[in-house]
């Protein structure tokens, strides 16, 4: 019940964000309330300094109200936006958003706004086969953007296609973008892997990355254990064209780290994203 009663307290503030001049009638008609169930809680927002009832028949929020209603109207409007995009219906989106925006922290919000302006841009390509990243990372605002991604070998082997290197950096990665410009930035980390003759296990790090672009293969930035390459070389095939598009990215790269006493050989691997 303090759920419910939570929630109401926010469809009111937002009422009085999008409209000032509604009184405490309209609100019980439009929220489907009890004339009496809203006046109490109304005292109870004056006691918090969020509305401001001088005007008994029109009440309208504070500044303090008004600071609060702007930035739940942000978070509600981002998380029903996404849960669109997701293929939930309206009926069930605003009402789930209004839950989450609630009790969900900055950073969670943030994630989600992330994700919202990546599907709506995904949205805008859902029509198209074949694009290039540097068509898709230009609509995107800047920010920063979790990025899954798999790395698969050149050639599968009898147990798996999936890269050693995979294992060689943090997942997810990030994809960062500045100016309509984006950035992949990968995070190194300690290599696990198993000698092939003895099945003793081995540690390492990716030494160095090169990306294909233009015909030839140009060294990835290093800065400490961060690796970073230009998302403007990957090539992205549409999977599922239509409402709820699956964009496929791929990059070949070369990779090369030292595995025990082993140097791992510069071989090619391809950087794949879903998107």
């Amino acid at each position: 019940m303090a759920e419910s009663s939570e929630v109401l307290r926010l469809r009111v503030l937002l009422s009085f964000y999008n409209d000032e001049n509604t009184t405490v009638t309209g609100l019980a008609r439009s929220l489907g309330e009890e004339k009496y169930t809203i006046s109490r809680l109304l005292s109870a927002m004056e006691e918090e300094g969020v509305v401001d009832r001088s005007n008994n028949r029109h009440p309208k929020l504070t500044s303090e109200g008004i600071e609060a209603a702007e930035r739940y109207a942000k978070r509600v409007d981002t998380l029903v936006n996404y849960l669109l995009f997701k293929g939930v219906g309206m009926e069930n989106a605003r009402p789930d958003a209004l839950k989450m925006a609630l009790h969900m922290s900055g950073q969670s919000i943030d994630v989600f706004r992330s994700e919202e302006e990546l599907e709506a841009v995904k949205y805008e390509f859902r029509d198209r086969r074949k694009f290039s990243g540097s068509e898709f990372f230009s609509k995107l605002p800047d920010g920063n953007y979790r990025l899954s991604f798999i790395i698969y070998r050149e050639k599968a082997n009898n147990v798996t296609n999936v890269s050693m290197a995979n294992e060689g950096f943090e997942h997810p990665g990030i994809l960062s973008v500045t100016d309509g410009v984006g950035t992949i930035r990968l995070k190194v980390t300690t290599l696990n892997a198993r000698s092939a003759k003895t099945g003793d296990a081995m540690k390492g790090k990716v030494k160095s990355l090169r990306y294909f672009d233009n015909g030839d293969y140009i060294a990835a930035e290093q800065d400490g254990d961060i690796i970073a390459f230009p998302a403007e070389s990957f090539h992205f095939y549409n999977l599922r064209p239509g409402f709820d598009p699956v964009l496929h990215g791929t990059l070949p790269i070369k990779i090369t780290a030292n595995v025990g006493t082993m140097h791992m050989p510069d071989s090619i691997a391809f950087f794949t994203i879903l998107l």
